[in-house]
């Protein structure tokens, strides 16, 4: 979070948004769209520093309302790691696109924010799932339910089986790091495919990947299970082995 109360001078601005931009680039690299939004900022500072005793509080308080909106909003979104690796999905920054930085630079003020943030209210408490009970003897939770089982042809329900019931939700991404392959290493006939959804859950809103698996045929299937198999085993076996 930003500083709190919100810097109210120029001095504390450049304070606050400094840290912030060096928390940003450790935490989330040089790469990310908020780094990438506190550089931008950093570089109108610099600009607007010989007039920046002109420049009332209120400007900086308005300033502190945009970025920590953007901060927020940016969290908001939860990204997998397959919309990591199909690049969708991803948070993004709006102040920049939202003409907030350019009109500080040549106005000196800031538009008041017309859209703040909503008070979250959760429609249901979801608990989180109890630590794994397998290294203890017991039993674990079985996430089966969540998986689309109905819809995934029986081959891959047959290796798909013992993660679905011990992974709550479906990682491909890891699956193909475990099973030292990549996206190229899939039959051709998967391409523009959604493997989550091939696999039993996709919970993408907007998928922009086929859901339609009727033109793939059984060899391509068996070669598709038979790749990814490997990482199918040692995400399961990592699960019942837990932690020692």
């Amino acid at each position: 979070k930003l500083a709190k109360p919100p810097p109210s001078t120029y001095r504390e601005s450049v304070q606050v948004y400094e840290d912030a931009h060096i928390r940003a680039a450790n935490l989330l690299t040089e790469d990310s769209e908020l780094t990438k939004l506190y550089a931008e900022l950093g570089i109108v500072l610099r600009r607007i520093a010989p007039f920046a005793d002109d420049i009332p509080a209120e400007t900086w308080v308005a300033l502190s309302a945009h970025v920590y909106y953007d901060e927020n909003q940016f969290f908001a979104v939860k990204a997998s790691e397959a919309d990591v690796i199909d690049g969708t999905n991803l948070p993004q920054c709006v102040m920049g696109s939202a003409g907030v930085l350019q009109t500080l630079l040549v106005t000196r003020t800031v538009p008041a924010i017309h859209n703040p943030l909503p008070t979250w209210k959760a429609s249901r408490k979801t608990p989180r799932d109890p630590p794994n009970r397998n290294q203890e003897g017991g039993e674990g939770r079985d996430h089966t339910s969540r998986y689309d089982v109905a819809s995934v042809p029986p081959e891959v329900a047959t290796i798909m089986r013992p993660y679905w019931k011990t992974k709550r939700a479906l990682a491909f991404g890891k699956i193909c790091t475990d099973a030292g392959i990549n996206f190229t290493s899939l039959p051709t006939a998967f391409t523009g495919k959604c493997y989550n959804k091939f696999l039993g859950q996709c919970s993408r809103r907007n998928c922009q990947h086929s859901h339609d698996f009727s033109d793939i045929s059984s060899a391509d299937i068996t070669s598709f299970c038979t790749t990814i198999k490997p990482g199918i085993d040692k995400a399961v076996q990592g699960n019942a082995g837990g932690r020692r």
